[in-house]
C-alpha cells in the first residue's frame, strides 16, 4: 500500500501546445505511453457507496489491478491510499485484494465494468532541490455506455521531498498559462457519466478541535475543513443559477476570513503571505456577497408581492432585479473559472502545507495549546461586543452594522472553540448568539436593500420605492423589538469559557 499525494489541474485542449513549451519541461526528458483503464462496480454501485475505486489498467502488455480509497481532495490536492498488483485476465482478482478492502466489499455481488478511461500520457520526472515531482499530461476520453467526455488534465505527484514542491510548480504554471484546479478524480467523473446526479448543496460541517492541538494545528485543521466546504459548492454554481450554493460559498468565505482574523495575533510575524491571503479572501467575500445580496432582495420582492393587494407596481422592478441577480450569478461563474481564484486556492494550500511541514518553533504563541488561547480569544471578543453594543437599539444603521460584524466574529469563534468545552455548557449560548446574529442580519438586509434600489435605477419618487420603504419600515419595527429581547437575553447569558 502507498499514499498518493497529487495535484490535478484541468487544461483546455487549445492550451496543450503552449504547455508543452513550458520552460521547466525543456530540461527533462518526457516518456509517452497509452493507458486504458476499465473501472468495475456492482449493479448497485456498492463500491462507490463505500468510497472504493477498482480498476484494471492495460499498459505495455500488462494488466494492473488498482484499488484506491476516496481519501480527500481540497484545493486540488488529492490524498488517498492505493494498492496495485499485476494480474492475468480482464476481470478483478478478489483474492489479491488487501484484507481491509475485502472486508468492505460486497460478499456475493457480481462486479461489472461501468466506464473506461482511454488516454495518452506524457510524463516528466522533475527534480527541484531535494524534491522529485512526477508531472504528467493526460489527453483522451472518459466513456460510459454511449456517453463520452473529453479528458485533458495535468497531474503533479510528489515522489520525494516536500509537498510544497507541487504547489510551487502549479503556481508557476498558472503564471504561464490558464489552468484551473480539478477536484474530481477521473473515477468521480466516470461515475457521473454512468449515473448522472444533480449537483449537491454542501453545508458547513461542525469543526471538531482536539484538546491536544496547538494554535497552529487548530488553524490549519480549521482552514482545510472550510476550504473543503467552499469548493464542494463550486460545481453547483458552475452548473447554473443556484441560490443556495452561492449562499454556502459566501458562508465559507466569511468563515475563512473570520478564522484568519481570530488567529492573526498568534501567527509569526512578519508574514506577507498571511496578509495577502486575507486580502484575496476579502475580494472573494465582496464578490460572493454581492451575488447573495441580489438573491436576498429578489426573495424579498417575492414575499412582498405575496402580501400586497396589487403586484403591478412591482412588476417592472422584479424584472430589473432578476436581471441584476442573473448578472451577479454569471459574475460568480466567471470568478470560479478565473486565474485569480485558482491562484488563491493554490496559495492557501501552499501556505498551509508549509506551516504544517515546519517542525521547529515558529512563534511562541503559535505553538501554545489551543486550549490556553480559546478562552482569551472569546473573552476579548465578548467584551468588545458588549462595549460596542451599548445602547444597541439607539445606534445608527452604520454603527449597528459594525456591531453586527463583531457579533458575527464572536459567533464564529464560539462555534469553532465549542468542541473544547463540555457540550452541556455551550449549546444555550450558541443558540442565543445565533438568534442575535440572525436578527441583526435581517436588519442589515433591509439597509442593503435601499442601496440595491439605487443600483437598480429606481426613481426616488416611484410608487415601487415608496411601497418597499413602507414595508421595510414596518419590518424594521418588528425586528428591532425582537432584537431588543434577544440582546437582553444574550447579556444575561452565562458564557461557557
Amino acid at each position: 500500500m502507498s499514499t498518493e499525494t497529487e495535484l490535478k489541474l484541468a487544461i483546455a485542449p487549445e492550451h496543450v501546445e503552449k504547455f508543452l513549451q513550458y520552460p521547466l519541461l525543456q530540461t527533462f526528458t518526457a516518456t509517452t505511453k497509452h493507458l486504458c483503464n476499465t473501472y468495475f462496480d456492482t449493479s448497485e454501485l456498492d463500491l462507490l457507496k463505500k468510497k472504493i475505486g477498482l480498476r484494471i489498467r492495460y499498459v505495455d502488455n500488462m494488466r494492473l489491478q488498482t484499488i484506491k480509497t476516496a481519501g480527500q481532495s481540497i484545493g486540488g490536492l488529492h490524498q488517498r491510499q492505493e494498492w496495485e498488483m499485476a494480474i492475468d485476465g480482464d476481470v478483478p482478482r478478489y483474492e489479491l485484494m488487501p484484507e481491509q478492502i475485502r472486508a468492505r466489499m460486497p460478499a456475493s455481488s457480481l462486479l461489472l465494468p461501468v466506464f473506461t478511461t482511454n488516454f495518452q500520457r506524457k510524463q516528466w520526472n522533475i527534480e527541484i532541490g531535494d524534491s522529485m515531482v512526477e508531472l504528467v499530461l493526460d489527453q483522451g476520453t472518459i466513456q460510459s455506455s454511449q456517453t463520452v467526455m473529453p479528458l485533458y488534465e495535468i497531474e503533479l505527484e510528489i515522489k520525494k521531498g516536500s509537498t510544497t514542491a507541487l504547489y510551487n510548480i502549479a503556481l508557476d504554471l498558472l503564471n504561464y498559462l490558464s489552468l484551473r484546479i480539478e477536484n474530481q478524480s477521473k473515477a468521480a467523473r466516470g461515475y457521473q457519466l454512468f449515473h448522472p446526479k444533480a449537483p449537491k448543496i454542501v453545508h458547513a460541517a461542525i469543526i471538531h478541535l482536539d484538546r491536544t492541538m496547538t494554535a497552529k494545528q487548530a488553524f490549519i485543521h480549521t482552514v482545510w475543513q472550510e476550504l473543503q466546504h467552499l469548493q464542494a459548492n463550486e460545481f453547483s454554481i458552475l452548473s447554473g443559477d443556484n441560490v443556495e450554493a452561492i449562499h454556502q460559498m459566501r458562508v465559507a468565505v466569511r468563515r475563512l476570513r473570520s478564522y484568519f482574523g481570530i488567529f492573526k495575533p498568534f501567527v509569526p510575524v512578519p508574514c506577507e503571505e498571511y496578509s495577502m491571503l486575507r486580502k484575496e479572501l476579502h475580494w472573494l467575500g465582496e464578490e460572493s456577497g454581492m451575488a447573495r445580496d441580489w438573491d436576498v432582495f429578489y426573495q424579498t420582492l417575492y414575499e412582498v408581492r405575496q402580501q400586497v393587494a396589487t403586484t403591478a407596481v412591482l412588476d417592472s422592478l422584479v424584472v430589473t432585479v432578476r436581471y441584476f441577480k442573473t448578472q451577479a450569478h454569471e459574475k460568480m461563474r466567471e470568478i470560479l473559472n478565473s486565474t485569480r481564484y485558482h491562484r488563491l486556492l493554490l496559495s492557501l494550500g501552499k501556505w498551509l502545507t508549509q506551516q504544517n511541514e515546519v517542525t521547529e518553533t515558529s512563534g511562541a504563541r503559535w505553538e501554545l495549546p489551543v486550549t490556553e488561547l480559546a478562552g482569551e480569544i472569546l473573552q476579548r471578543r465578548y467584551l468588545f461586543v458588549q462595549e460596542q453594543g451599548e445602547k444597541l437599539l439607539k445606534l445608527s444603521e452604520t454603527q449597528r452594522h459594525a456591531v453586527r460584524i463583531e457579533i458575527k466574529k464572536l459567533s464564529y469563534a464560539a462555534r469553532l472553540f465549542a468542541s473544547l468545552y463540555p457540550s452541556e455548557n455551550t449549546q444555550d449560548y450558541l443558540n442565543t448568539v445565533s438568534k442575535l446574529q440572525t436578527e441583526l442580519g435581517i436588519l442589515n438586509d433591509m439597509a442593503v436593500a435601499h442601496s440595491l434600489l439605487d443600483r437598480a435605477g429606481l426613481h426616488p419618487h416611484s410608487p415601487a420605492r415608496h411601497l418597499l420603504i413602507g414595508w421595510y419600515a414596518y419590518q424594521r419595527v418588528i425586528h428591532l423589538k425582537k432584537l431588543e429581547k434577544t440582546w437582553t437575553t444574550w447579556l444575561k447569558q452565562k458564557t461557557f469559557w
